[in-house]
């Protein structure tokens, strides 16, 4: 790397030797001791680019919707007026550095049989800890805070970029996405070792959300970083965010192991992470990508970044003229949240937050801060690494959370060596799945889209009807599809696994009441957001009725319309109005009768899924399995075997 290292190559396949020499692959998989890995079958490469095409386009719509959802939820909490409670005190960041002030000398219970901790930490109390957590025991609360605390005071002291240089090492170990994903830290470390002076480590952000472990992945960071704060580089990614951890399950995972103070300092301990490192003046590891603001590395130093917000920051909160300190804020967010695009220039991301930006965006960055490579991470890529510019531009996107939400993924780890003129290599690694489990999750992902389009679809389908049969061509159903839902999928290929055809046309008015729910459905995310305001159950009763006008129990959307133009009023200067009230509507009327109830508003989270939908989806997958052995699907992503 540097001026002396040419641009790094993608590398094929499983197993293939990489395609020049530029950049290396290990060939051996690296699994757990009790397992063995075979080699794989070639899957169809356009069978992969399908469903991983339908897969980021699902998880970018969910991340899209729940920050607006929470950006809404929020504010009406925040600024509906009348408001007749008070928020709890929550622990400041003053308290958490100063662990005497917050929790006073450790006083652990007789009753605690757990792991011990010493102060200050040593690399015995680290090996415990890795210990008590394959045994999936807790650890006591007053360490948990001693944890946060020690390492809050240290990522406070340091830069928004920090800088190192990875001699005397021969390497430094980079680590993308684990997302709670314990068993494959627990595998990294002991197949790469622990981190030293001399194998130095980069964790890449997203520690935590969606997997079950979130609180011990993230634990044992910090006790690493605390142990070695010159070679451990902790790097924020947006998950490392209060209103995204809300949504996607670290809250809860703290609520139910812990308690809300425990939330509130993690929330405090994340504020504090760098949003970047680079490596001896020649290579840039941030998680998402490049800001549409702030060119220089340089100006990055001068944002405050313990000031980022991710409802608050968002795409849609930051229009118009911007102060400095927005632009600071819009650069953080794009900078945890942007992802590379094909096409030149950039746009604003469908994510919600952040940008798509170009090959000529990075060229040029890269040229203006004489960098060689930038390692990004933010997005699942089947084979743990990817280059998505292929071999002209040198970003590579790294992800180690094996296995994804089931999408059957490999995780990959990344070797940069000390010496510019050697090339980078990856080591991957696969957890065992079910070959149809992420065609299934996909199929889940695609009705929900479906269901909760439904009425768009029915007008579009209506509009193309000019016989009023209820009829469409397979033609016009697959046309309709796409203007409505702006997918970019091969829906000839997903008509058989979501409706049937009748002499070449699809009975629409059939097709579409096959996607309804009720009263009593939720999508997790929408459980989880109304689940984070349940606990003011008085001040949400206050704000329903302050919605429904006329007292008869039901949101309206004109009176949705009319409460939203309240709220408008009393949102501070910083906060984009809410301009959009049919979706708004849409995102929380779960019986899709464009008006909102009592249990909508505040309880549907508790309430059973239909099971009309249930069994559906549990057909579809009966009907993938059986179209997969009569020979008519391929299975995108296969899993390795034991």
């Amino acid at each position: 790397m540097g001026n002396k290292q040419g641009k790094p190559a993608r590398s094929k396949s499983v197993g293939d030797k990489p395609v020049t020499n530029k950049a290396k692959e290990t060939t051996d998989k690296i699994v757990p001791s009790n397992e063995t890995a075979t080699p794989e079958s070639p899957p169809d490469q356009e069978e992969i680019i399908e469903q991983w095409k339908l897969f980021n386009d699902l998880e970018n719509r969910e991340e899209a919707d729940v920050l607006q959802l929470s950006r809404f939820l929020q504010a009406l909490h925040d600024h509906m007026p009348a408001s007749t409670t008070t928020a709890s005190a929550k622990p400041t960041l003053q308290k958490l550095i100063s662990s005497d002030e917050h929790i006073g000398p450790i006083d652990i219970s007789d009753l605690y049989k757990g792991v011990h901790l010493d102060q200050p930490l040593s690399l015995a109390n680290v090996h415990g800890l890795i210990g008590s957590f394959k045994r999936a025991a807790s650890l006591h609360r007053s360490y948990v805070v001693q944890i946060l605390g020690d390492a809050t005071r240290l990522l406070q002291a340091l830069p928004n970029v920090q800088r190192a240089s990875i001699a005397p090492a021969k390497h430094i170990t980079i680590i993308g996405d684990l997302h709670g994903q314990l068993d494959d830290l627990l595998l990294i470390l002991r197949e790469n070792g622990l981190p030293s002076a001399t194998n130095p480590y980069i964790f890449n952000g997203d520690f935590v959300d969606r997997g079950a472990s979130s609180i011990e992945v993230v634990l044992l960071l910090l006790s690493l970083f605390v142990l070695y704060p010159r070679h451990v580089f902790l790097n924020r990614g947006n998950h490392e965010d209060e209103s995204v951890n809300e949504r996607f399950g670290f809250k809860k995972e703290c609520l139910a192991k812990y308690d809300v103070e425990i939330y509130d300092l993690f929330s405090l301990c994340f504020q504090q992470l760098p949003i970047a490192t680079v490596l001896d003046d020649r290579v840039l590891v941030l998680h998402g990508g490049l800001p549409r603001w702030h060119p220089l590395l340089a100006d990055w130093d001068a944002i405050p970044r313990a000031d980022f917000f991710g409802t608050k920051h968002t795409n849609r909160s930051l229009k118009g003229t911007l102060s400095h300190t927005d632009q600071a804020m819009q650069s953080v967010c794009d900078i945890l949240w942007s992802d590379p695009q094909p096409e030149r220039g950039w746009k604003e991301s469908f994510r919600g937050a952040g940008i798509q930006y170009g090959p000529d965006l990075v060229k040029d960055f890269l040229a203006t801060n004489a960098l060689a490579l930038i390692v990004r991470s933010h997005e699942c890529v089947p084979n743990g690494f990817a280059w998505p510019f292929g071999e002209e531009t040198p970003l590579v996107t790294l992800f180690s959370a094996s296995n994804y939400t089931r999408t059957g993924n490999a995780g990959a780890f990344m070797h940069l060596p000390a010496d510019a003129t050697e090339p980078p290599t990856f080591h991957r690694y696969r957890a065992t799945a079910s070959e149809h489990d992420f065609i299934g999750g996909n199929l889940d992902g695609l009705y929900s889209v479906i269901l909760s389009h439904r009425d768009e679809l029915r007008t579009a389908f209506e509009a193309e009807d000019a016989s009023k049969r209820g009829l469409v061509s397979v033609d016009t159903w697959q046309r309709v599809m796409e203007d409505v839902l702006h997918m970019g999928l091969d829906w000839a290929k997903l008509l058989p696994l979501v409706t049937s055809v009748d002499h070449g046309d699809v009975a629409y008015i059939a097709f579409l009441d096959r996607y309804q729910s009720s009263a009593t459905a939720a999508t997790p995310a929408k459980r989880q957001a109304f689940n984070s305001l349940y606990r003011h159950r008085y001040r949400i009763e206050a704000l329903f009725h302050a919605l429904d006008r006329d007292g008869n129990g039901v949101i309206t959307l004109d009176e949705f319309q009319d409460g939203l133009a309240i709220l408008n009023q009393h949102l501070p200067k910083d906060i984009l109005p809410f301009d959009h009230p049919d979706e708004l509507l849409r995102a929380i009327d779960f019986s899709h009768d464009n008006r909102v109830n009592i249990n909508e508003f505040m309880e549907c989270f508790r309430l059973h899924a239909n099971l009309t939908v249930q069994a559906k989806w549990r057909r579809a997958r009966t009907k993938l399995k059986a179209m997969h052995h009569l020979g008519m699907l391929k299975p995108a992503v296969r899993a390795d075997v034991a």
